[in-house]
Parts: C-alpha cells; sequence; structure tokens
C-alpha cells in the first residue's frame, strides 16, 4: 500500500523575511516510519476482517443451502429404501405362504403314505400270525402222534451204572426229540433226564459246557464201537484222553492233552499221523484258523510229510487246499510268521483293525518285509515284547492305515491323518497304549497257544499278563480285553 505524503508549502510576501526575499520552504510536519507502519498494519487489518466476514457469510449460506440439499436427497433415499423394503417383505410373505403350503401339502401325502403301510403291514402281520396258528397247531398234532409211537423206552437204557448215569443201548432207535423238558438250573449227576434236550431248545443245550462234554464223550464212544474198518487206525478223543480202535500201544503223544481249542487239537493228531509214517494227510474243516495252522505245521514238519491238504468249506465253497505248497511258495519265514500275522489282523480272539482287512494288510507285509522279523519274535513265545519289535509293529501299522504317511509312531500318524487330513476317528491308527494291548493279545494267541500246537501239554501263561482281565462270571472266569480310555 503506497502511501502518499502531503507538504504543505506556505510561500512568504515577497521581501519578507529577513533577508527581505523569498524563503525556503519547510514541510508543515514529518511523519516517524513507525507511526507510519502502525497506521498501515490498522488499515490492513481493517480491511482483512472486512474481507473475512464477507467470506464467511458467503460460506455460510453455502454451506447451508448444502446441507438443506442433503437433508433433502437424504430424506429421499431413506423414503425410497423403506418402499423397496416393504415390497419386499411382501414378496417374502408370498414366498413363505407357498412354502408353507407346499410343505402342509407334503406332509399330509406322507401322513396319507404311513397310514397305508401300516394297514398293509398290520394285514401281513395278521396273516402271518395266522400261519404261524396253524403252524404250531399242525406241530402239536404231530407231537400227538409221536407221543403215540414214542421209541425211547426204558428197556432201551443202560440201567444199573456206577455213576448213576443212564446211557443209551446201541440199538436204540432215536426217532425224535421227547425228553423230559430241559432245565439248566438242575445240572446234577443223579438224574440224566435233565440233560436230554428237547427239539426246541437244543442250542440252549449246547450252551451248558458239561452238556457238550458229555454228549461228544457219547458221541466218540459211539463212534469207536460202532466203526469197524480193516486196516485202519481209528482215534477219537474223549476229554483229555483218547479213544483208538484198534488199541494203539503208545499214545503219549496225543494224550492227556489240555488243549482249549478244537483247532489245535486237530493240528497235534495230524502231527502224530506224520511222526507215525504217514506221508500224506488229509484234514477236513471249516475254519481258517485250522487252514492257517496247517501252512505254518507243513513248514514246521516238512521233514516228515509229502503232501498236507484241506478239504475246507461245505456247499458250493468246498474246495481242497494244497497246504505244502502254500508253505513253500511262502518260504521258511513267511510260513512260521502267519500264525502271527494271522493273529494281529484278526482271529477269534484277537481284533481287527477296522476298516483294514486281510488282504490290505497281506500287501503292507508285502511292502514293508522289515514287520517279517517282528512277526517270528512274537510266534517264539517271548516272556515279554522288545522295544524294538514294537517299534517296527507300529510302523506297520501307519502303513496299514496310509501308505504315503512318513511317520514311525502311531500317536503322531493319528494326529497328522486326524488334523492335517481331516480322518474320522475310525479311519485313524488305535494309540499306542491301545496297539501294546493288541499285539500281547495276539502274542498270547500266536505264539503262546497256537505255537504250542504239536505237543500235548500245554504250559501256558495267565491272559491277564497279555493284554486281558479276569470277569468272573457264574462258577467260572472270563477274559475280555482291557481297555484303555483315550484323553
Amino acid at each position: 500500500m503506497n502511501v502518499q505524503m502531503d507538504y504543505e508549502v506556505n510561500e512568504g510576501a515577497a521581501g519578507g523575511g529577513e533577508n527581505g526575499g523569498t524563503s525556503s520552504p519547510e514541510p508543515a510536519a514529518v511523519i516517524e516510519p513507525a507511526v507510519q507502519a502502525r497506521f498501515d498494519m490498522d488499515l490492513f487489518m481493517t480491511q482483512f476482517s472486512a474481507y473475512l466476514e464477507v467470506q464467511m457469510d458467503k460460506m455460510s449460506e453455502k454451506s447451508s443451502w448444502e446441507m438443506k440439499k442433503m437433508r433433502e436427497e437424504s430424506s429421499g433415499e431413506i423414503k425410497r429404501m423403506g418402499d423397496r423394503m416393504d415390497k419386499m417383505g411382501v414378496k417374502i410373505g408370498h414366498k413363505m405362504s407357498a412354502e408353507v403350503v407346499v410343505v402342509r401339502d407334503e406332509v399330509k401325502r406322507c401322513e396319507i403314505r404311513v397310514q397305508r403301510e401300516l394297514k398293509e403291514s398290520a394285514s401281513k402281520l395278521c396273516g402271518g400270525i395266522e400261519g404261524l396258528t396253524r403252524e404250531v397247531e399242525k406241530l402239536m398234532v404231530g407231537q400227538q402222534e409221536l407221543s403215540e409211537h414214542d421209541h425211547f423206552d426204558e428197556t432201551q437204557y443202560e440201567l444199573g451204572r456206577a455213576d448213576n448215569l443212564r446211557k443209551l443201548n446201541p440199538n436204540a432207535v432215536p426217532t425224535k426229540f421227547a425228553f423230559t423238558p430241559f432245565r439248566i438250573d438242575m445240572m446234577d449227576n443223579e438224574n440224566l433226564n435233565y440233560r436230554q434236550p428237547q427239539s426246541g431248545n437244543w442250542h440252549s443245550f449246547l450252551r451248558v459246557d458239561e452238556n457238550k462234554e458229555e454228549l461228544f464223550s457219547f458221541l466218540s464212544k459211539q463212534v469207536t464201537e460202532s466203526i469197524d474198518v480193516p486196516d485202519k487206525q481209528l482215534i477219537a478223543t474223549d476229554g483229555e484222553q483218547v479213544i483208538a480202535v484198534p488199541p494203539c500201544a503208545d499214545t503219549a503223544a496225543l494224550a492227556p492233552c489240555n488243549h482249549e481249542e478244537a483247532d489245535t487239537r486237530m493240528m497235534l493228531h495230524a502231527a502224530a499221523a506224520m511222526k507215525s509214517g504217514h506221508r500224506r494227510v488229509l484234514i477236513r474243516t471249516v475254519d481258517t484258523d485250522v487252514v492257517v495252522l496247517a501252512v505254518w505245521m507243513a513248514q514246521e514238519l516238512n521233514e516228515v510229510v509229502d503232501e498236507l491238504w484241506l478239504a475246507l468249506g461245505t456247499g458250493k465253497n468246498f474246495r481242497y487246499i494244497a497246504a505244502h505248497e502254500l508253505s513253500a511258495t511262502l518260504g521258511p519265514d513267511k510260513a512260521k510268521a502267519l500264525p502271527i500275522f494271522h493273529a494281529i489282523t484278526g482271529c477269534d480272539t484277537v481284533s481287527s483293525f477296522a476298516g483294514h482287512g486281510k488282504k490290505t494288510a497281506w500287501a503292507v507285509w508285502e511292502t514293508f518285509p522289515e514287520v517279517t522279523n517282528a512277526f517270528l519274535d512274537l510266534a517264539s513265545a517271548p516272556s515279554e515284547i522288545s522295544e524294538d519289535t514294537l517299534a517296527t509293529l507300529e510302523r506297520y501299522v501307519v502303513l496299514l492305515y496310509d501308505r504315503t504317511c512318513t511317520c514311525s509312531e502311531v500317536n503322531l500318524a493319528r494326529k497328522k491323518l486326524f488334523a492335517k487330513k481331516s480322518r474320522s476317528i475310525e479311519a485313524i491308527p488305535p494309540t499306542q497304549a491301545a496297539l501294546v494291548q493288541h499285539v500281547k493279545r495276539a502274542t498270547y494267541q500266536g505264539g503262546h497257544c497256537w505255537g504250542q500246537s504239536l505237543v500235548p501239554h500245554c504250559y501256558l501263561r495267565s491272559p491277564c499278563d497279555w493284554g486281558t482281565r479276569s470277569h468272573r462270571r457264574g462258577g467260572g472266569a472270563v477274559y475280555v480285553s482291557n481297555s484303555i480310555s483315550l484323553y
């Protein structure tokens, strides 16, 4: 801002003054620079304040207008959203009503179908009851007719035995099972009638161990007394003893025998026949355990037997199996380890791995031959299982559940398969503690029990030391698997 400096010049009269002439001009006033700067600043502030007031007024008017415009736009948008929500609500209501109608119709159709099926089932049940009633009437008539022609009279029994038991004569004609009612709770040695089954409770009769022992003893004696084949040796078991026809000079290899399983006793008799000079032996069976033991025995007694055959199965499934050829194909180690493999992958007394059968386990054995030495160690009936054997079996079980898993311990494999591969709890290996108990049970069955098949008198440890526990029931003990809790 430029400030004009005004000077006032007074002209004196001509000739005025001391000099009598014109005088020099003098400024009317002199303004200091500081005063001038303050003046300029005050003027600038006044003008700037006025400018700010004008601008603020303009901005206030503009913001008020914009706020009003935004308020109007928001009100319009809210109204439009409300209208859309009302329309959507109407549509949803109509759709839900339609769905309710469909569900109601479906429920009605289901009710009608269920009522129709119930009526049909009731009609079939009534027809079945009527047919059953007719069959019962026929049975009653047949029972009455049989009672009139009963061949079991007192003349067919041998009386006066020292043990007060009665036995049917060999020439008796057993036309039917029409005896005194069977009672399990009255098992004594004074009256044989309580041990005689009726036609409807034969299975209950065989559930009692004493009944089976007496029945088998009776059958053995009847067979040996009634069969006489020249140039043939017949041997039948009778408890721990044997009955030989014609009598044998030496039965020490067969009796007394404390085997609890018929499977191992069959091996004992077959081995005795082989050692007596019979180079070709045939075993008739329907049990897989007998096949496994026969293959094992063919390897154990390969020096005294040429051919060991098995007649396996019944009906359309009947076939002959050459156990000696299977043993030779497997080789010495696998043939001797076969009972342990069979026990550890599941048999009558040892559980199997869920979802993994014999074929899968055999394929893993083929790809992991290191487990053969572990099987052979267990087959030798050890007093305890070594850590190396358990470690090898752990790796075998891991591969059984997952061929690509690199873990060596089942606990780590369980974690990996469950957490990273989302396996279900049934599709992962057992815990290490459960596996140890499983291996103990397999060792007891495959090594201690089956391993003594060729000796008449077995010396077995308590099963409680090998993965089972004793459970008292009635007058005896029942051995069940140890339970392992998972936390």
